[in-house]
């Protein structure tokens, strides 16, 4: 059951209340429709539709002045459905949004400027993955014949890609297991006035495979 679903069901009464004064904001949401704007040929997953439609009315009973749409790896570098739901919201600057493009391309940094030219005050962040196990290799570094997931980020190509969201005014939002902490602290300590989200909670308690240890 989705949290949506969940507060749904317990009736505008158990809705949660914003603090006196201050707006209530669901910072992280996924939406698709993959009937109307298919998946990426590079999905790492193909979920079940979460459409627009359906938040909208969400958004309405429980009283959401703002949402953060995370553009989710499904749809990869396409993100014809976060400029739908932008042109779509039901009210002027409900939405707000990530993108996501390849951390090792060197088009990344004009890429992100023309959406944010494209779609001022509404690109927040750019969503940066890095979910591969201990011990497993980062994925191709040529963008295009992978899925943008998994690259090197002690790579030159992705510090350069930070510099030129910070530039832009962007946070940086990084989904990750916990062993890449390390690696993203350092580039996070090279630029310090960037915001970094953890997303997901930073995967705190995930569970990952390892290999058992051989005995000598």
């Amino acid at each position: 059951m989705l949290r949506r679903h969940f507060l749904a069901a317990s009736g505008s009464a158990a809705l949660p209340l914003p603090a006196a004064g201050g707006p209530l904001i669901d910072t992280h949401i996924h939406l698709f429709e993959p009937e109307v704007f298919p998946y990426h040929a590079l999905a790492t997953y193909r979920p079940p539709a979460q459409p627009l439609g359906e938040y909208l009315a969400f958004v309405k009973q429980a009283g959401i002045a703002h949402t953060i749409l995370v553009h989710p790896e499904p749809y990869q570098d396409d993100h014809r459905y976060l400029e739908h739901c932008f042109a779509a919201e039901s009210t002027r600057g409900l939405f707000k949004g990530t993108c996501l493009f390849g951390p090792q391309d060197e088009r990344t940094g004009q890429r992100m400027g023309e959406s944010v030219k494209r779609h001022p005050g509404r690109i927040v962040a750019l969503r940066m993955h890095v979910m591969n196990e201990p011990g497993k290799p980062f994925t191709c570094t040529c963008e295009g014949d992978t899925p943008i997931k998994n690259r090197d980020l002690s790579d030159a190509a992705v510090k350069a890609t930070w510099k030129a969201a910070a530039d832009l005014g962007l946070s940086m939002q990084m989904h990750f297991l916990p062993h890449h902490a390390a690696a993203i602290g350092k580039l996070a300590a090279q630029f310090r006035g960037m915001p970094v989200i953890l997303d997901h909670m930073g995967a705190a308690g995930a569970q990952v495979h390892r290999r058992p240890r051989r005995r000598p």
